[in-house]
């Protein structure tokens, strides 16, 4: 994804000056390789010697978890002030990754190959999150709440209900009343005053 100016579409964000556009978070590099991460760490966490181990089964398996489930809530609040706030909790649970990455290379739940493999992944992972994350803090908040979806624009003043506003005071037809005509909302038999007389039919 490159990064450049940012603009907001009506079903995706737009990132870059080639106006690359992502309709959905799995489109961002950075949750890509976070989700990719995740799996790694599914595929070490079945051997057996290391599924017996529960405490760190769960904790590296809720730090993989956590990131890019982080990415695809902020891509879903859909401004750039939440999002980067979301992307920053996604480098702490990258960091976090790395660390039982580390642990699980000194209690040889990984060899070598692995502990590499997985290694770059979550050093991608956390330079794309951090590129991401830097791009949004220069970023302003000014653009619509609906900005992806179906969902219609948001009226800060709504309309209201028909019945709240009560029986139509014209002749049914949206135009005004014809002076001279009878009035059905007065008094039986009286007519609509003529232009600059005054109204008999109020009280003196």
């Amino acid at each position: 994804m490159v990064h450049g100016s940012w603009c907001v579409v009506r079903h995706g964000m737009c990132f870059g000056l080639s106006m690359a556009i992502a309709r959905h978070h799995e489109q961002l590099d950075c949750w890509r390789l976070s989700e990719e991460l995740r799996l790694g760490v599914e595929a070490i966490l079945a051997k057996p010697l290391v599924s017996r181990d529960f405490g760190f089964c769960d904790q590296i398996r809720d730090s993989t978890s956590s990131a890019p489930a982080n990415i695809a809530e902020g891509f879903a609040r859909y401004r750039p002030k939440p999002f980067a706030q979301r992307l920053r909790d996604a480098l702490g649970e990258l960091g976090e990754t790395q660390n039982h990455l580390q642990k699980a290379l000194t209690k040889n739940y990984v060899n070598e190959e692995e502990f590499n493999r997985l290694w770059r992944l979550s050093r991608r992972a956390f330079g794309a999150t951090t590129r991401l994350h830097e791009y949004l803090i220069k970023c302003g908040d000014n653009y619509p709440d609906y900005a992806h979806g179906d969902a219609p624009p948001f009226e800060s003043s709504p309309r209201k209900r028909v019945e709240d506003e009560g029986p139509p005071r014209n002749n049914g037809s949206g135009a005004p009343p014809e002076p001279g005509t009878l009035n059905p909302e007065s008094e039986p038999g009286t007519r609509n005053p003529e232009p600059g007389t005054r109204n008999q039919n109020r009280e003196p």
